[in-house]
């Protein structure tokens, strides 16, 4: 996968390839959005969009930490906040549904 992202932000450009990760960022709120809408018969067809543009954001956003050259950053920020945020829960109450 490395070699194809690597060739993707070598032949489009890093400008482009950072506005595809927006756009794939702006798509995926959207379909959360019509999945929050979504009537019974369009569940099944919402999670499939869902899928999708989860699997285009996790693309774009390995491409932006290939660009930014900050993958171990970004894998220590990530630890630090999944560590405060199982501290948080541990005080939290359980909210309903």
């Amino acid at each position: 996968m490395k070699e194809v992202f690597e060739k993707a932000i070598l032949t489009y450009g890093q400008t482009a390839q950072e506005d595809v990760a927006i756009e794939e960022m702006s798509e995926l709120i959207k379909a959360i959005c019509k999945m929050r809408r979504a009537g019974v018969n369009e569940k099944p067809a919402a999670m499939d969009a869902i899928v999708d543009e989860i699997a285009d954001v996790s693309i774009m956003m390995e491409q932006l930490c290939m660009m930014y050259e900050c993958f171990d950053a970004v894998e220590n920020r990530r630890q630090y906040k999944v560590r405060r945020l199982a501290n948080r829960l541990k005080e939290a109450p359980a909210c309903s549904k």
